[in-house]
Parts: C-alpha cells; sequence; structure tokens
C-alpha cells in the first residue's frame, strides 16, 4: 500500500469549527435591546443562570461553548427565537418552547 503525505509544507489545511453557533446573534440581540454586558449578565442571573460579563464576552466572540440550558436561558432573556440565535431562521420573533 502506498503511503500518500502531503510534503507541501505552504499548503495548510485546518478544519476548525467555533465553539458555538450563537455568538453574533447573541451580540445582535444584545444590541438591539440596548444592554451591555453586565446588563445582560444580571438579567441571565436573574433567570438562575451563572453569567458573568466574562463569560457573555467570550460566548460573543465564539471562545466559549454554550451548553443548551444557557442557549435557553438566553433566548428567554433576549426576547428571541432559540432556532435565531443558533442562525437556523433569520426570524428573531420568540416562539414558545
Amino acid at each position: 500500500m502506498e503511503n500518500i503525505e502531503n510534503t507541501d509544507k505552504t499548503e495548510k489545511t485546518k478544519f476548525t469549527t467555533p465553539p458555538n453557533l450563537c455568538g453574533d446573534r447573541v451580540r445582535a440581540a444584545r444590541a438591539m435591546r440596548k444592554l451591555s454586558l453586565d446588563e445582560l449578565a444580571l438579567k441571565c442571573q436573574f433567570n438562575g443562570v451563572q453569567m458573568t460579563k466574562f463569560i457573555l464576552s467570550r460566548i460573543e466572540r465564539k471562545e466559549r461553548h454554550v451548553v443548551d440550558g444557557e442557549l435557553v436561558a438566553l433566548a428567554e432573556v433576549l426576547d428571541v427565537d432559540v432556532a435565531w440565535l443558533l442562525e437556523l431562521t433569520n426570524d428573531h420573533t420568540r416562539k414558545s418552547l
């Protein structure tokens, strides 16, 4: 069997996916609601989800994973649909779960 190896050192193929799909939409929804990161963190905490300004900033920059419970809480606090946060729809209107 022939060993096939890429010997071209200039070509680097790197397949990476961001830790979350919702970062851009979280930032957009926060801007629509005119909320600071601190204000959004407080609203999340009032809903029982431990979020800090630092965590939210990392989510918006797609540097942190978002678990399902956090995603649902963010959608509720920001009054948007979960599918919109995941970029599955362009309609941000919140649907009931």
